[in-house]
């Protein structure tokens, strides 16, 4: 798959899943919350995964698709948030909210997202894949 069909299946389905997490807490639904957030934490086990060990980018470049992956998911996230009507007008997400979080909440979370994600491919490219073969070292070499 390619950087960007994999960035893009990450950010709709991370992203739906945190929206879901994100509409669960809105209409206090713990249930919803819980839910959303399991399967935004698994795809994202994956997302990292995937682009760690089975794909053979160097770390900054997969550092910057993680960042990206990772903001694309949180926009989509909001925007979910934002469209599911929730019955209750106090529990309700305005659109004002989903352009504030995008406005300002991007420009402090993406340089961090970097951040993040280029420790997580230098430290786990230290650590065999975990479906390899018995005795396999890591299919990306050290960076």
């Amino acid at each position: 798959m390619s950087r960007g069909g994999l960035i893009v299946t990450y950010a709709l389905s991370a992203g739906t899943a945190m929206g879901v997490a994100m509409f669960g807490a809105n209409i206090h639904n713990r249930v919803l919350a819980l839910a959303g957030g399991v399967f935004e934490t698994l795809i994202t086990a994956v997302l990292v995964g995937v682009a760690t060990w089975y794909r053979r980018d160097n770390a900054v470049h997969t550092a910057i698709s993680l960042a990206v992956a990772w903001m694309l998911a949180r926009v989509t996230g909001a925007w979910c948030a934002t469209i599911l009507p929730s019955g209750r007008y106090d529990a309700w997400v305005t659109p004002g909210s989903f352009v504030i979080d995008t406005l300002f909440g991007l420009p402090t979370a993406i340089p961090e997202a970097f951040f993040l994600g280029g420790v997580l491919v230098l430290v786990l490219r230290r650590v065999p894949p975990p479906f390899a073969p018995p005795g396999a070292s890591s299919s990306v070499e050290a960076d």
